[in-house]
């Protein structure tokens, strides 16, 4: 990923974490926390529009493991925005 070898993988998450199927958004935000935790840097320039993505999920009524799933995400999320913000302040 970090060659651009995959261009269309932010796509095809974004597509999958907004089915109408409950299983294709569970599997589409589970490779979404997979690639935080694994290639953080991938979303960097993204972190808005995944914001506006999990102001959905978190509220999916139809599946619990979205919801999850989703929660996880906003944790790694989190905790790279906090990385980032502790090494521009020098804390």
């Amino acid at each position: 990923m970090k060659d651009g070898k995959w261009p269309e993988l932010a796509f095809f998450c974004q597509q999958a974490s907004t089915s109408q199927r409950a299983s294709d958004r569970e599997i589409g935000l589970y490779v979404i926390y997979s690639i935080f935790e694994t290639e953080p840097d991938f979303f960097e320039a993204k972190l808005s529009d995944l914001l506006l993505l999990f102001s959905h999920t978190i509220r999916d009524h139809e599946s619990r493991h979205v919801r999850q799933t989703t929660l996880l995400c906003l944790g790694e999320m989190s905790a790279r925005i906090y990385e980032k913000d502790k090494a521009l302040y020098g804390v």
